[in-house]
């Protein structure tokens, strides 16, 4: 069945960062974990203040200044994945893929969306600090794809496509009924290339660039 939307995640996935050698840079220099940096992240995704952000990292034992260090050397790092970027931006172009942006994030993710130029890309942002619940609850997938319907009325669940970084998303979202693929760097984009294009079309080698390629394409669905 066609791929008709993509569920795609945004950190370390639409854009990347170099988290594992950060996370390695603080094991080495102070000791912490990277589940006690995780933590607060999963903490900050559900939308809570400032203050109680403050108050949850002194519950980790986690030096404010060390964190302030941190978050500086991570997002610094971080840059938008060009290639993934085109590969949905032509199929979005092409094959009218609806491409749905599913994000833990905070509630500056506009501000983020326009610092790496990715905000013209998605026709819906699912974002969990808005709509009250996270992935990878089930109860996430169940409103991100009734918004879906929204924009495409009798959407199935196999015509959803899920690229997310964390296997835990992925499992749970594959539990739900939809294709997934787990997001691993570069080496992923040929694998979601051949599952948003049919394999008979790549077979032809249709060129779908090219506008007469295009309309064979179409023609022939």
């Amino acid at each position: 069945m066609p791929i008709k939307v993509v569920f795609c995640d945004i950190g370390n996935v639409l854009v990347r960062n170099s988290a594992s050698e950060i996370y390695q840079k603080y094991y080495d220099k102070y000791g912490i974990p990277k589940e006690t940096f995780g933590s607060v992240f999963d903490f900050i995704h559900t939308g809570q203040s400032t203050s109680d952000l403050d108050k949850f990292i002194k519950t980790k034992n986690l030096d404010p200044k060390i964190w302030e260090e941190f978050t500086n050397d991570f997002f610094s790092s971080e840059n938008r994945n060009d290639n993934l970027y085109r590969l949905l931006e032509e199929a979005k172009a092409n094959l009218g893929v609806k491409i749905i942006y599913t994000t833990n994030n905070s509630v500056g993710l506009q501000d983020i969306l326009e610092k790496y130029s990715i905000s013209d890309l998605p026709d819906l942002t699912v974002n969990s600090a808005l709509i009250g619940v996270i992935k990878p609850s089930m109860e996430y997938w169940a409103k991100a794809f009734d918004l879906s319907k929204s924009l495409i009325p009798g959407l199935v669940y196999d015509q959803v496509l899920v690229i997310d970084d964390s296997s835990t998303n992925i499992d749970s979202a594959k539990n739900f009924g939809f294709q997934v693929i787990h997001y691993q760097g570069n080496t992923s984009d040929q694998l979601i290339k051949n599952t948003l294009y049919p394999i008979e079309v790549q077979a032809q080698n249709i060129i779908l660039s090219d506008p007469s390629g295009i309309e064979k394409y179409i023609n022939e669905l």
